[in-house]
Protein backbone atom coordinates (compact mmCIF):
# COMPACT_ATOMS: atom_id res chain seq x y z
CA UNK A 1 0.00 0.00 0.00
CA UNK A 2 1.53 3.44 -0.96
CA UNK A 3 0.50 6.84 0.80
CA UNK A 4 1.37 10.70 -0.58
CA UNK A 5 3.80 12.57 1.87
CA UNK A 6 4.32 16.19 1.29
CA UNK A 7 7.65 18.39 1.77
CA UNK A 8 8.06 21.62 2.50
CA UNK A 9 11.26 21.65 5.12
CA UNK A 10 14.74 19.89 4.28
CA UNK A 11 14.80 18.29 7.80
CA UNK A 12 11.42 17.59 8.15
CA UNK A 13 10.67 14.10 10.07
CA UNK A 14 8.47 11.51 7.60
CA UNK A 15 4.62 11.59 8.63
CA UNK A 16 3.83 8.62 10.63
CA UNK A 17 4.55 5.32 9.00
CA UNK A 18 2.81 1.77 9.36
CA UNK A 19 4.00 -0.18 12.75
CA UNK A 20 6.34 -2.25 10.22
CA UNK A 21 8.20 0.61 8.76
CA UNK A 22 9.01 2.20 12.14
CA UNK A 23 12.03 0.51 12.76
CA UNK A 24 13.33 1.36 9.47
CA UNK A 25 12.33 5.39 9.73
CA UNK A 26 15.81 7.01 10.00
CA UNK A 27 16.75 5.39 6.35
CA UNK A 28 13.12 6.89 4.98
CA UNK A 29 13.94 9.96 6.57
CA UNK A 30 17.29 9.88 4.57
CA UNK A 31 15.38 9.05 1.54
CA UNK A 32 13.40 11.87 2.30
CA UNK A 33 16.21 14.35 2.80
CA UNK A 34 18.13 13.52 -0.25
CA UNK A 35 15.11 13.44 -2.30
CA UNK A 36 14.23 17.29 -1.41
CA UNK A 37 18.08 18.02 -1.89
CA UNK A 38 17.73 16.91 -5.31
CA UNK A 39 14.62 18.73 -6.11
CA UNK A 40 15.61 21.65 -4.71
CA UNK A 41 18.68 21.47 -6.87
CA UNK A 42 16.77 20.52 -9.75
CA UNK A 43 14.15 23.62 -9.52
CA UNK A 44 14.95 25.58 -6.72
CA UNK A 45 13.98 26.10 -3.43
CA UNK A 46 9.82 25.93 -2.29
CA UNK A 47 8.79 24.05 -5.51
CA UNK A 48 5.92 21.93 -4.15
CA UNK A 49 6.33 18.47 -4.60
CA UNK A 50 5.02 14.99 -3.74
CA UNK A 51 6.91 11.66 -3.08
CA UNK A 52 5.48 8.55 -2.46
CA UNK A 53 6.73 5.68 -0.16
CA UNK A 54 5.44 1.82 -0.34
CA UNK A 55 4.97 -0.91 2.12
CA UNK A 56 8.59 -1.82 1.81
CA UNK A 57 10.15 1.64 2.59
CA UNK A 58 11.23 3.00 -0.96
CA UNK A 59 10.54 6.59 -1.51
CA UNK A 60 10.29 8.33 -5.11
CA UNK A 61 9.42 11.42 -6.35
CA UNK A 62 5.75 11.13 -7.55
CA UNK A 63 5.33 14.86 -8.85
CA UNK A 64 7.45 17.81 -8.92
CA UNK A 65 5.74 21.01 -9.35
CA UNK A 66 1.44 21.90 -8.52
CA UNK A 67 -0.54 18.82 -8.39
CA UNK A 68 -2.79 18.04 -10.81
CA UNK A 69 -6.66 19.68 -10.21
CA UNK A 70 -4.71 22.85 -8.28
CA UNK A 71 -3.72 24.82 -11.00
CA UNK A 72 -5.33 28.05 -11.02
CA UNK A 73 -6.51 29.23 -14.46
CA UNK A 74 -4.49 32.16 -15.44
CA UNK A 75 -6.01 35.48 -13.84
CA UNK A 76 -5.00 37.64 -16.83
CA UNK A 77 -6.81 35.42 -19.51
CA UNK A 78 -9.37 37.68 -21.42
CA UNK A 79 -12.61 35.77 -23.16
CA UNK A 80 -14.34 37.77 -25.61
CA UNK A 81 -18.15 38.49 -24.82
CA UNK A 82 -20.76 37.19 -27.67
CA UNK A 83 -20.98 40.82 -28.70
CA UNK A 84 -17.57 41.55 -28.80
CA UNK A 85 -16.72 38.78 -31.38
CA UNK A 86 -19.60 39.86 -32.93
CA UNK A 87 -18.78 43.16 -33.70
CA UNK A 88 -15.20 41.56 -34.68
CA UNK A 89 -17.17 39.55 -37.13
CA UNK A 90 -15.69 36.37 -35.64
CA UNK A 91 -19.25 34.61 -35.21
CA UNK A 92 -22.38 35.24 -37.06
CA UNK A 93 -25.38 36.42 -35.58
CA UNK A 94 -28.81 34.84 -36.41
CA UNK A 95 -31.00 36.57 -39.06
CA UNK A 96 -33.02 37.86 -35.85
CA UNK A 97 -29.96 39.49 -34.27
CA UNK A 98 -29.19 41.05 -37.70
CA UNK A 99 -32.01 42.47 -37.85
CA UNK A 100 -32.50 43.84 -34.65
CA UNK A 101 -28.80 45.57 -34.74
CA UNK A 102 -29.74 47.01 -38.39
CA UNK A 103 -32.51 49.07 -36.45
CA UNK A 104 -30.39 49.55 -33.50
CA UNK A 105 -27.75 51.34 -36.34
CA UNK A 106 -30.68 53.13 -38.27
CA UNK A 107 -31.99 54.46 -34.98
CA UNK A 108 -28.97 56.41 -33.83
CA UNK A 109 -27.99 59.63 -35.29
CA UNK A 110 -24.34 59.19 -35.40
CA UNK A 111 -24.23 55.16 -36.11
CA UNK A 112 -26.66 55.73 -39.16
CA UNK A 113 -24.33 58.88 -40.69
CA UNK A 114 -21.08 56.96 -40.52
CA UNK A 115 -22.85 53.39 -41.51
CA UNK A 116 -21.79 52.08 -44.71
CA UNK A 117 -23.89 49.88 -47.35
CA UNK A 118 -23.68 47.01 -45.47
CA UNK A 119 -25.06 48.20 -41.57
CA UNK A 120 -20.88 48.44 -40.26
CA UNK A 121 -19.24 51.25 -39.97
CA UNK A 122 -17.19 52.95 -42.49
CA UNK A 123 -13.73 52.93 -42.01
CA UNK A 124 -13.01 56.18 -40.30
CA UNK A 125 -9.48 56.82 -38.96
CA UNK A 126 -9.20 56.46 -34.99
CA UNK A 127 -8.11 59.67 -32.82
CA UNK A 128 -5.07 60.11 -31.06
CA UNK A 129 -5.09 58.31 -27.68
CA UNK A 130 -5.27 61.44 -24.85
CA UNK A 131 -2.09 60.60 -22.65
Amino acid sequence: MAYTLRMDSLFAPPPPLKPHLRPFRFWIWLQLVLLRLYVRRLKGRGTPFLTMCDARGNVWIAAIGDAPGTVRSDPLAFTPSKAFQAVMGRIVLSPMHQAFSARVLRALPVASACAGSQGQGARLPLPLPDT
